[in-house]
């Protein structure tokens, strides 16, 4: 299953050349190094990936787009849009525009927001923590966290002071 999982990454993202393409008579598929580093194939089908092995679970998914949806990503113009940063997230020492991260493709945004709600959600994150309720959240989250609060948690359906891990466990 894994190796079919890399297979389908691989192919998905265009590492695999035409000189890598297996003839029909053959069960197992002859593979060229690939044409970018491994890094490469990391950044553009991480999502993919995740979601195949289930590490992406549907409650994170829900979070981060209502995230999304609250930060304004999808809108024309908005500095999440533009950046590729669903999350609209700050990371130090990351290429910034307009004072937010700068990803080069959508995939890459969400992957980092998945990764950030992770953290949220395992207590390995050093800001938030997973007894916070979403209105501590907010207000470490958002300068105008009144509003990404009513948004968050009105697409979630849940209260402000309902916490990360009651999201999440419950």
């Amino acid at each position: 299953m894994i190796a079919g999982v890399a297979l389908l990454a691989a192919a998905r993202s265009g590492l695999l050349s035409a000189a890598s393409e297996v003839p029909e008579t053959s069960s197992v598929p002859a593979l060229t190094p690939p044409r970018v580093p491994v890094v490469g194939l990391l950044d553009s089908s991480v999502s993919e990936v995740m979601e195949l092995l289930g590490v992406v679970d549907e409650k994170t998914k829900r979070f981060a787009e209502a995230i999304a949806q609250a930060e304004g990503f999808g809108i024309p113009g908005a500095i999440p849009t533009v950046n590729h940063n669903p999350g609209d997230l700050k990371i130090p020492g990351s290429r910034l525009v307009k004072g937010h991260t700068f990803f080069t493709t959508d995939e890459a945004g969400w992957n980092a927001l998945f990764r950030q709600i992770g953290l949220m959600r395992s207590g390995k994150s050093r800001v938030y923590k997973p007894d916070f309720t979403f209105e501590q959240v907010a207000r470490k989250y958002a300068e105008g966290w009144r509003n990404w609060l009513a948004n968050v948690t009105r697409v979630l359906g849940v209260t402000p002071q309902m916490t990360l891990r009651q999201y999440f466990e419950g």
